[in-house]
């Protein structure tokens, strides 16, 4: 029994291991084809090699045909490098002295930690009760061409020390207003977003003086820009957060690897990320179930929850904010009921390099009335553990949004928990009756 214990040690840390290098190899190849646009040409010359090196045991002038194809992208990278990445970097925006537009009339800035934010109670509220529509355009988001000379720095400078690839996105063209009922999305990339919204607080310099003001891609003389002002200046690429609750009353928090590209090594909510293609299905045009859609992959994905039947009972959005760090980027956040206990919850191998572990606290009550000071009482416990600067923003956020929802929806947060109580009950009956039948069977 022991052996075997040893060999499924040795197959995890295996399995870690090939999810890892198949990452990192694939992100590099994401961003240098990017950059290049020679996908397919490193792909042959890395198949040339690969077939070089086969050969060379047939014959030893093989290994011309596997080292030539090598030397050959070198020199093109080399070259590549040589053109565009002498370029220099330095933060360029006071984000305390920003002002809001005048359309964000009832919008609020937020800062935690020199981290900003601008939200709205009202459009919070409205996302509860209000569904907005969508129009999806034809025409795809493609970067401005002031930003193209600057990309392969930028995003070479990210892939040193994140995993990011360059999965197709969904971006938000309208801002959320109070008399808005339909909203505009486009498609668009990762990497569009990490050249834009992520490099808003930047300016960049070139050798030839160019230069790209990060900040001038989303605010105008100190003052934001809406959403549709933006343009083509901004992939602004929609990112959704929501933080869970299992049947057994506890919190589920996620700590980001410090390969994650997003607050690296820092606590985030239980499902965090950006809006898929694959996220529209099934929505027929209804915004807010496309978010929940979003919030509930992400969820699943990261929390190991993929082959469990319905382990999401619902997921309600509860806020959105634009990231003034981040350019402006829109993100919503939410809160989800789980259909399964604290020890379902193992994030698979394939996200180690993403999620570095979780933090499962609980919540010992289900009464609403005791319910916020409990829960602050649960995250006070955490920031003892971990310290205040481990938490992310979208986390902060996330928390805030939680808690003024429950505030603000006293009888709905009521029939949540009492659901909740009532299904924790019958799980722990099916559970006792089950071990009985085992047992005498």
């Amino acid at each position: 029994m022991s052996n075997w214990k040893v060999d499924s040690k040795l197959i995890s840390f295996l399995d870690e291991t090939i999810w890892n290098s198949y990452y990192k190899a694939r992100a590099f190849f994401d961003v240098y084809s990017y950059i290049t646009k020679k996908g397919l040409f490193i792909i042959i010359n890395i198949v040339i090699t690969i077939l070089g090196l086969w050969l060379v045991t047939v014959t030893p002038f093989a290994l011309i045909i596997s080292v030539w194809p090598f030397f050959t992208v070198y020199r093109e990278f080399k070259k590549f490098h040589e053109e565009h990445f002498k370029i220099t970097q330095k933060k360029s925006c006071d984000l305390s002295n920003l002002k809001l537009n005048k359309d964000y009339s009832n919008y609020e800035k937020f800062n935690f930690q020199d981290q900003w934010a601008a939200y709205s109670n009202e459009i919070n509220t409205q996302l509860l009760s209000n569904n907005y529509q969508y129009e999806l355009f034809e025409e795809s988001y493609e970067v401005h061409s002031n930003i193209l000379h600057f990309l392969p720095h930028i995003l070479s400078e990210k892939v040193k020390n994140s995993i990011i690839f360059n999965d197709k996105k969904i971006r938000l063209c309208s801002d959320l207003l109070s008399d808005m009922k339909e909203l505009g999305l486009q498609f668009t990339d990762y990497f569009s977003g990490e050249c834009t919204n992520e490099a808003g607080c930047n300016e960049y310099k070139s050798k030839e003086n160019r230069i790209l003001s990060g900040p001038e891609l989303w605010t105008e003389a100190e003052t934001i820009l809406n959403l549709n002002e933006i343009k083509n200046k901004c992939a602004n690429r929609i990112g959704a957060q929501t933080l869970a609750m299992t049947l057994d009353m506890h919190l589920v928090i996620l700590r980001q690897s410090k390969k994650s590209a997003q607050s690296p090594g820092k606590l985030a909510p239980s499902g965090s990320g950006s809006a898929d293609e694959k996220d529209l299905k099934g929505t027929d045009k209804n915004f807010n179930q496309f978010i929940i859609h979003t919030m509930e992959r992400e969820l699943r994905e990261e929390c190991g929850l993929e082959k469990i039947k319905k382990p999401v009972e619902t997921t309600k959005i509860i806020g959105f904010s634009r990231i003034l760090n981040r350019g402006g980027k829109p993100e919503f956040f939410g809160f989800s009921v789980l259909n399964i206990r604290k020890k379902d919850i193992k994030p698979p191998k394939k996200e180690a390099i993403f999620i570095d572990g979780t933090i499962i606290e609980k919540i010992n009550t289900y009464s609403p009335d005791k319910f916020i000071e409990c829960l602050k009482n649960s995250i006070l416990k955490i920031k003892e553990k971990n310290g205040a600067e481990s938490f992310s923003f979208p986390l902060i956020l996330n928390i805030i949004f939680f808690i003024q929802y429950i505030r603000s929806n006293p009888k709905e947060f009521g029939i949540v928990l009492k659901e909740l109580n009532d299904k924790n009950k019958t799980s722990k009956k099916d559970s006792i009756l089950k071990k009985a039948f085992s047992y005498f069977c």
